[in-house]
């Protein structure tokens, strides 16, 4: 895709704003690097705290309404759900328990 836009950016041809997509490519490749870079800082700075997990925020957790999770989040929704059963909550991840966060209700 990013051949792709490079080439149609360059020729300029059909109605399409290819170079805002490689804009769109370089945002969406850089965000997780940026956000595992501000995560290690903070780390380093003794300012990040790993989630306590208890029996409340599992409960919280399991009361998403996964339906309206878009796909790629319910099913990113029910491997973490899946691995809490099979694994244990001690096995989640800081980003695992930051994703579980973030559609859960405080």
């Amino acid at each position: 895709m990013t051949v792709l836009s490079i080439f149609g950016g360059i020729s300029g041809t059909g109605n399409i704003a290819h170079f805002a997509h490689l804009g769109g490519f370089l945002g969406g490749y850089s965000r997780p690097q940026i956000s595992r870079m501000a995560f290690a800082v903070a780390a380093a700075q003794g300012t990040v705290h790993a989630t306590p997990v208890n029996r409340n925020t599992v409960e919280r957790w399991r009361r998403i309404n996964r339906t309206a999770l878009h796909e790629v989040n319910r099913t990113e929704y029910d491997r973490i759900m899946s691995k809490i059963e099979t694994q244990g909550i001690q096995s989640l991840s800081e980003d695992e328990r930051a994703f579980l966060d973030r559609f859960s209700a405080r």
